[in-house]
C-alpha cells in the first residue's frame, strides 16, 4: 500500500492535506510533517488548518496553510471517519484521496487507505512513508516527534512500543528541541485554567463503585464563571492524575442540550465507550457528543459504564 501511495503522490502536483476537527498534536504534526516532505520533493502542499489550534511551532509549517480548492490530490491524516475531516467533505471527495491513520475505528474512506492501528500515532505511520520520499530533516523530525509524544503522553501510554521509542530516538538524533516540544504540546496548561480550578473543583464528582471522576458544566455556569471551552478541554487530562479514578470525564454544554463528553483513562478502553455514543478516539483518550443536557448525558454515560464493566476484560488494556 505504501508503494501505491508514493506513486499517487509523485503523479500529483497540488496536494491538499487535512487532519481532524479540533486537531491535536498528532493531527497537526502529521499535516506539517507531510507538507514539509511534499515541498521538498517539488510539490505544492496546501494544509487546511485553523492557525489558532497550533500550540507551538515545532518546526516550519504555517506557510503551507491555505484554503485553495484547485488541487489534484487530497490526503487525510489522523482522521477516523469522513465526518471528522477538517475540510469541506465535498471538496475532499471531489478528487482522488488518500487516508493515512492509526485509529482502530477507521474503516477506510479514501481512494487509498493506509491504516495501522498497532502504531502509537499517525506520525509513526507517516514516518515510514516519509522515509521513502526524503531524508528526514529537523523540520519534519520535529513535527513527527510532536505526534509521537502527543498520542503516547510522552511515551507513557501502553501504545508505546519499542519501535515507537526507536523512532523517537532517531528523531532526537537529528537535532530537534525535544524538551521544548514536550513542554508546549504535552505538559503546559493555560494560566486561565488554574485560575478557574477553584470554581471547577466545586463541580467535581467521584463515583466510587465505577472509579470514575467527572466534572460537568452547562452554558450558564460557564458564562457566569467566565470559563471557556479550552479551559474545560484541559480538565479531563488534569483529572486523570487522580489515582483513585480509572476514568476521568469532562462534560461541557456546547449548545443548549448538546453536550461534548471527553474521556481520559490510565488503562480502561474509553474509545469503546465513546464509540457507543457515536464518537471515538484512542484507547486512553476519546470523545463524543450527546444531544442531552450535561446532567442527563452523564447519567447515560454512567449507566453504560456499569454495563460494560460487567464485561471488563474487553475494556481493560
Amino acid at each position: 500500500m505504501i508503494q501505491e501511495i508514493l506513486e499517487r503522490i509523485k503523479a500529483a502536483n497540488k496536494i491538499g492535506i487535512c487532519g481532524h476537527t479540533n486537531p491535536d498534536g498528532d493531527s497537526i504534526g502529521s499535516c506539517f510533517a507531510l507538507a514539509n516532505t511534499l515541498y521538498r520533493i517539488g510539490k505544492t502542499p496546501y494544509v487546511y488548518l485553523d492557525e489558532n489550534k497550533i500550540k507551538f511551532d515545532s518546526g516550519a509549517g504555517r506557510q503551507f496553510i491555505s484554503n485553495k480548492t484547485d488541487i489534484d490530490l487530497f490526503i487525510s491524516v489522523d482522521t477516523a471517519n469522513i465526518e471528522r475531516v477538517d475540510v469541506d467533505i465535498e471538496l475532499f471527495k471531489s478528487v482522488d484521496n488518500i487516508v493515512i491513520d492509526h485509529h482502530t475505528s477507521n474503516n477506510g474512506f479514501g481512494t487509498l487507505n493506509l491504516i495501522n492501528d498497532t502504531t502509537s500515532s499517525t506520525c509513526e505511520v507517516l514516518y515510514f512513508v516519509i522515509n521513502k520520499l526524503v531524508k528526514i530533516d529537523r523540520n519534519i523530525a520535529s513535527w513527527l516527534y510532536t505526534g509521537l509524544i502527543t498520542d503516547t503522553d510522552n511515551f507513557s501510554h501502553p501504545n508505546t512500543t519499542p519501535t515507537t521509542l526507536r523512532i523517537g530516538a532517531y528523531l532526537m538524533e537529528i537535532g530537534i528541541d525535544s524538551s521544548k516540544i514536550n513542554f508546549f504540546w504535552v505538559k503546559s496548561r493555560p494560566l486561565k485554567l488554574f485560575k478557574n480550578l477553584a470554581a471547577l473543583s466545586t463541580k467535581l464528582e467521584f463515583i466510587k463503585d465505577l472509579k470514575v471522576v467527572y466534572i460537568l458544566v452547562d452554558i450558564e455556569y460557564m458564562q457566569k464563571n467566565n470559563i471557556s471551552i479550552d479551559d474545560i478541554n484541559s480538565v479531563s487530562s488534569v483529572l486523570n492524575v487522580i489515582p483513585e479514578a480509572e476514568i476521568a470525564i469532562s462534560l461541557r454544554e456546547i449548545e443548549k442540550n448538546i453536550t461534548r463528553v471527553s474521556f481520559r483513562s490510565k488503562r480502561f478502553n474509553v474509545d469503546n465507550v465513546a464509540s457507543y455514543f457515536g464518537g471515538g478516539g484512542h484507547h486512553l483518550a476519546a470523545a463524543c457528543t450527546i444531544e442531552l443536557h450535561p446532567k442527563e448525558a452523564i447519567e447515560k454515560v454512567l449507566d453504560h459504564l456499569r454495563l460494560v464493566k460487567e464485561n471488563s476484560k474487553a475494556f481493560f488494556l
